[in-house]
Order: C-alpha cells, then sequence, then structure tokens
C-alpha cells in the first residue's frame, strides 16, 4: 500500500466531510459542462478514494493498534460513484447493518 498524505487532499476531504454530513450524501457536477466528464468523474473518484485511504493511514498513526479507529476512516462508511446520467459524482452512505437489507438464499 503507497504510504499518502491526507494533506495533499484537502478538498477531497471537505467533500467527503460534507457527505458524512449530509443525511442523504452529496452531489458533485462540474460547473463547465464542457469539460470531459468521463475523464473528470473517473479521475474525481480514484482522488476521492485516495484520500479515504489517507485518512485511514493517519488514523494508523494517530490511535494505537487495538483502538476500534486505528487504520480506519468514518469515509468508510460512505459509497463513492459516478453517474452518468446526472454528470456527477455521488457519495452516499452505505447500509448500516444488515438489519436494513432483506437477505434471501438463492436455490
Amino acid at each position: 500500500m503507497a504510504k499518502r498524505n491526507i494533506n495533499m487532499y484537502p478538498v477531497e476531504e471537505e467533500l467527503l466531510n460534507r457527505a458524512i454530513e449530509s443525511p442523504q450524501g452529496i452531489k458533485i457536477r462540474f460547473k463547465d459542462l464542457t469539460k470531459d466528464f468521463s475523464k473528470w468523474g473517473i479521475q474525481t473518484r480514484h482522488r476521492l478514494n485516495q484520500c479515504r485511504e489517507a485518512d485511514r493511514q493517519r488514523n494508523q498513526a494517530i490511535y494505537p493498534e487495538g483502538d476500534p479507529r486505528w487504520g480506519k476512516s468514518p469515509f468508510d462508511a460512505l459509497m463513492i460513484s459516478i453517474s452518468a446520467a446526472d454528470r456527477a459524482i455521488v457519495i452516499t452512505h452505505r447500509l448500516a447493518d444488515l438489519e436494513d437489507l432483506e437477505i434471501e438464499e438463492i436455490k
């Protein structure tokens, strides 16, 4: 795993923090609709995931092993996807636990 510095991702960290604070998550769109959305969307999602990884590494350095926050990030609770139809990056909350799911065995 590459060593990442959270200070290299200030915009991404702010976006992920806003998504955590929003009950439904957030959508991010580029104001200039003439930009190549596909390239921007992939690069932005990649940087958001790198920021999440950097936050895990920061927490691994801050908290002792055995602490529930060690190597974890609050951003792990988020799902980052690209919506080509909306020309947006969508950051939503993952389901909290199994009680939110209907699970059926395949027969």
